[in-house]
């Protein structure tokens, strides 16, 4: 059990009495440096000030829904640490709750009632063999696949994540090794994202333009718009700082248009349909390796500029 001790769990349970029982169990098994709640600011504060390697905690706390807490953790939102350790509990063994659970990225989800040796086998099985992670357009988390990407799929990278359980067993540990690792695994999964996104940008532009021309508004059109905006802003943020900044000034102008085809869904300017798909070309161009210049992003950029005037 040594190291054990080294190893910050939160605990997130509404119910007094079954959150002592685990956490003082957890202290009997050398988990010492635990903290319990019931109250989801303390879990985003402590989240904030990178106080958790473990999370712990019940799918719904204090009227919050802890699914979309982890989601955010997964996408790099809130904190210096996408990669904390995650287990949610629940009473609601439905299809959707567990799939909600799923896709938010946490390692493991567990049917209450819970015992607490339940806990400590699955905390066993993630310190010596946590699951890589998989990075789509809209997920972020282990990879839960059992038999591999489907044929016809894009090819999708299983990447080795910082494991809290594993590293802080040793006694000898360096934080600032272990906050580099964290960075590196982060900066990975920020350029898959990224990728992913100009992926689905391409995607969505082929399926939204020709809905407009043959003047089809109806359906899911605009939720694909929004989806489209969404995608532009995330990839436009995670741009900052990286080798992909230079192209930056194409996703604002992604932005830009999308949005004004958003507000105008039933009758867009038809300038703005006309540039989509060049500006969707544009950037999955830039990803490609042979086209990361950043005089060809600016000429590409201003080019679409001008025709938007």
């Amino acid at each position: 059990m040594s190291g054990l001790g080294n190893i910050h769990v939160m605990l997130g349970e509404p119910n007094v009495q079954i959150r002592r029982t685990i956490a003082d169990t957890l202290r009997n098994h050398g988990y010492h440096a635990i903290r319990d709640t019931a109250q989801p600011e303390k879990i985003t504060d402590a989240i904030f000030e990178n106080q958790i390697d473990v999370l712990i905690c019940d799918v719904e706390l204090g009227g919050q829904d802890m699914c979309e807490l982890i989601y955010r953790i997964r996408h790099h939102h809130i904190g210096n640490n996408p990669f904390l350790v995650t287990m949610v509990l629940t009473d609601n063994p439905s299809v959707e709750m567990v799939r909600k659970i799923v896709n938010s990225g946490a390692d493991d989800v567990l049917l209450k009632p819970v015992s607490v040796q339940q806990i400590l086998d699955r905390l066993d099985v993630l310190s010596n063999s946590r699951k890589g992670f998989v990075v789509t357009t809209e997920y972020i988390g282990p990879d839960r696949r059992i038999n591999g990407p489907r044929p016809g799929t894009q090819e999708i990278e299983i990447i080795d994540v910082p494991n809290p359980l594993q590293y802080k067993r040793d006694e000898n540990y360096n934080v600032s090794a272990i906050q580099n690792a964290i960075n590196i695994a982060a900066r990975m999964i920020n350029d898959q994202k990224m990728e992913r996104h100009a992926f689905q940008i391409d995607y969505l532009v082929d399926q939204i333009v020709p809905r407009y021309t043959i003047g089809d508004v109806g359906g899911d059109l605009k939720g694909m718009v929004r989806r489209l905006v969404y995608v532009a802003e995330d990839l436009v943020r995670r741009m900052a700082g990286t080798e992909r900044e230079h192209i930056r000034s194409l996703g604002e102008s992604l932005i830009k248009i999308s949005k004004s085809i958003h507000r105008h869904s039933d009758d867009p300017d038809k300038r703005d349909i006309h540039l989509l798909p060049e500006l969707g070309a544009a950037i999955k161009k830039a990803f490609d390796a042979d086209e990361k210049s950043a005089a060809l992003a600016r000429d590409i950029s201003d080019s679409i500029g001008r025709e938007a005037h």
